[in-house]
């Protein structure tokens, strides 16, 4: 079963229903108002009778009434009721009295006045008075300005009701047939309504199925042959800009498919270049430092040999070889981390001898540009459980970058033991009163390879490594590090680790 015939009040039937109904009403008080008419003109014919028949009468006994024949007025009278015309027949004399009757002559010459001969003679129209069998009318009648009398007469009103009757069953029979075109307009009118629609609902239902190829045909030239039009074209609108996307889908999916492609190829080229590296730390520093060991050990050999003129140069290839060692050693780190080679080494130190021998390694790098070192701790921050060398690279990574962007300034080297909700940690602070960091620089700040101003790659040392991998250390033993910073005044780095670092991080 369809979804139309399954309409328990389907659109046709409704629009049927609705014609038929209003065709019936009009009908109905079309035949109402003829049927009311012509009852209307049958009693308007009739009055024009009972008129015609009192005019008569009152001038035939205008001069009996004045001289009050009462022989006169009652053969009148007798002769006109004995013609069947009338059912009804009375004169009345100057007071209302009746002096004559046509069926009736035992109430003649009564001595009250009769209530409708007291009417008439004080109307000088003619009245009409509908009973249920016949109509009375009556009126004054008059000599020059003097009222001598009234007449009245009834005539019978039988014959009317089959008039009427026959005016009615012909009204039925017309609106009977009214209805049944009616009906049939109905019928042709709503389905040349519906059929179409119908087309249309199952022409969506295909396309609600997935057929877009689906088209309606209305041959009326109307809004349904509009809508029908604008029907097709949506439609094959629709078919087209799906097959559109389909394609762009398609398209998509081939781009996605390279770009993974292309993601993994580089994901496993920078996984091989990261266990390269990691694997290759051994090599790479080995030597390295061989050469600045051997380069030491000729400096000590010159100074006490006395030969001042290479002095200087071989400085100059130890703070290279140095300088090189740590960028070496940064990259291997970082690369380390990345392949998940990177190995935490916990164990249990005193953080004040801790702090203190920081604060020893970083003196120098502070007093090279007049920088003031303050380091302040607290008397109790007891032992420390955590990858000792690590927490150390952290620290040294903060106070070198304080130490190169500020100039005859202080830094500043705090540690103490806070409760948090997660337990006791140790929180590091480092802060400068150097260049500051741009808001806008903030968020780049722990990316390997990237430092405040791109420019400063020439003006300052470094490769921009240092804080990435601080802050993969601090990841690592789960804590985190923060900072804030002001142009032109300074930056603060605060570090918070856990007492005890937990090595499954």
């Amino acid at each position: 079963m369809s979804e139309i015939e399954a309409l328990k009040r389907p659109l046709a039937l409704k629009l049927t229903a609705t014609i038929t109904i209003i065709v019936v009403l009009v009908v109905a008080i079309v035949t109402l108002l003829t049927i009311r008419r012509e009852r209307q003109t049958f009693q308007a014919e009739l009055e024009q009778q009972a008129a015609l028949l009192v005019n008569t009468i009152a001038a035939s006994s205008a001069d009996s009434l004045y001289f009050l024949d009462a022989d006169f007025l009652s053969d009148l009278m007798l002769d006109l009721g004995r013609f069947e015309v009338i059912t009804f027949g009375r004169i009345y004399d100057e007071d209302g009295r009746i002096v004559a009757d046509a069926f009736d002559q035992s109430i003649l010459f009564s001595f009250d006045p009769d209530p409708f001969g007291l009417q008439l003679l004080q109307t000088g129209d003619t009245l009409f008075t509908w009973q249920d069998e016949q109509l009375i009318a009556g009126q004054s009648v008059i000599i020059g300005s003097e009222v001598v009398g009234a007449v009245s007469v009834g005539l019978p009103t039988a014959f009317l009701e089959p008039k009427i009757a026959a005016v009615r069953n012909q009204g039925i029979i017309i609106a009977t047939i009214a209805v049944i075109i009616g009906l049939i307009l109905a019928l042709f009118f709503s389905r040349s309504i519906t059929i179409p629609l119908q087309a249309m609902i199952q022409a969506t239902q295909r396309i609600m199925a997935g057929d877009l190829t689906q088209r309606v045909d209305i041959h009326s030239k109307d809004e349904l042959a509009l809508l029908g039009g604008h029907f097709n074209q949506m439609t094959a609108q629709l078919q087209q800009t799906l097959e559109q996307m389909e394609q762009e889908i398609d398209e998509r999916k081939r781009a996605q498919i390279a770009l993974e492609a292309a993601r993994d190829a580089a994901e496993s080229a920078n996984r091989a270049k990261s266990t390269f590296l990691a694997n290759m730390s051994h090599e790479l520093r080995t030597p390295l430092s061989a050469i600045i060991g051997y380069s030491e050990l000729m400096l000590e050999q010159i100074e006490l040999d006395d030969y001042e003129e290479l002095e200087d140069e071989l400085k100059r290839v130890i703070h290279a070889g140095e300088h090189l060692l740590m960028i070496i050693s940064d990259i291997l780190d970082l690369s380390k981390i990345e392949a998940g080679k990177m190995e935490l080494v916990p164990e249990t130190f005193d953080l004040t001898d801790f702090i203190e021998s920081v604060a020893m390694t970083a003196q120098p790098l502070a007093h090279k540009k007049g920088n003031k070192l303050v380091i302040s701790c607290d008397e109790a921050l007891g032992e420390f459980y955590a990858d000792r060398s690590r927490v150390r690279q952290i620290l040294l990574n903060l106070l070198g970058n304080a130490a190169k962007f500020t100039d005859h300034g202080t830094i500043t080297l705090t540690a103490a033991r806070e409760q948090a909700a997660t337990g006791s940690t140790i929180r590091f602070t480092v802060s400068d009163t150097g260049i500051g960091i741009p808001n806008e620089q903030m968020r780049l700040l722990f990316k390997p390879f990237v430092q405040v101003d791109p420019s400063s790659t020439r003006r300052y040392e470094g490769t921009g490594l240092g804080l990435a991998i601080s802050h993969r250390f601090c990841q690592m033993m789960g804590g985190r590090i923060m900072v804030e910073s002001e142009v032109g005044k300074g930056s603060t780095f605060t570090v918070d680790l856990p007492v005890a670092v937990d090595v499954m991080h």
